[in-house]
């Protein structure tokens, strides 16, 4: 789905509008620290992507290589900077202007702006030389499955070959309800209307939408763009939505 679309547009619109009132709470959607919540406890917010990428990084080989990493929907940072205490440069990617100039903002306050790149997801080129891709929580946000999949594929193109790929998505709803998004239905109707984002926000609708993917399709577009699949596992599962957890390995 690309962002001229309607579902597209809307998806981009959400993101960069979250990113300028919300931008924390948009990344970990904790109940309790909506509408700014989290602003004075980024301490643990930031704990949180540290607990996240030292489980990921002990299910990688122990002579895996860290100097280059792609974090794919940055957002503010709470991989990015994880990812920067274990790897000499991180390339944050994201599609909203606002949550990247945050990430920046934050980089430049503790020095470390020199070794983060912030990309925004339509000017992202490939070049296949990081040694690992990391994206969690992040591709259920998409419009569609084709824009899963060109996802998938451009976090495969960045890695170079023996480089790791990791991805979490949940791969089903486990409730109507999930199924269903009311929420986000309403969200869409309301923004029909007229009414703008921040407002919505305001009143409990955030416009964020959920995605789920098959195992057998990740598994298979990973496998098409040149990543073998090492590992996929259950994670987590909200009462919503079951969370997978996929580790691949670049081939070719």
């Amino acid at each position: 789905m690309t962002r001229g679309s309607p579902k597209g547009a809307l998806h981009h619109e959400v993101w960069e509008s979250l990113g300028g009132s919300d931008p924390d709470w948009a990344v970990l959607t904790d109940p309790a620290r909506r509408h700014g919540g989290w602003t004075d406890h980024l301490d643990d917010f930031y704990a949180s992507g540290r607990a996240e990428v030292s489980t990921i990084l002990g299910a990688l080989p122990p002579d895996a290589e860290l100097h280059q990493a792609i974090d794919w929907g940055s957002g503010t940072g709470r991989l990015t900077f994880a990812l920067l205490e274990h790897f000499d440069h991180v390339t944050a990617v994201d599609v909203s202007r606002s949550m990247l100039a945050t990430l920046i903002d934050r980089a430049q306050q503790t020095g470390l702006e020199a070794r983060v790149s912030a990309v925004l997801v339509g000017d992202l080129r490939p070049g296949s030389d990081h040694d690992l891709a990391l994206s969690l929580l992040v591709l259920q946000h998409l419009s569609c499955r084709a824009e899963a999949a060109d996802a998938l594929r451009s976090l495969v193109a960045c890695v170079r070959v023996g480089g790791y790929i990791v991805v979490e998505i949940p791969d089903r709803p486990v409730n109507l309800k999930a199924r269903l998004q009311p929420r986000f239905q309403l969200y869409r109707l309301l923004r029909t209307l007229g009414l703008p984002p921040a407002r919505l926000h305001e009143h409990g609708l955030s416009g964020i939408s959920m995605l789920c993917l098959t195992q057998t399709f990740v598994a298979a577009t990973l496998r098409g763009a040149g990543a073998d699949l090492a590992a996929a596992s259950t994670v987590r599962s909200d009462g919503a939505h079951r969370y997978v957890r996929y580790i691949a390995r670049r081939s070719r």
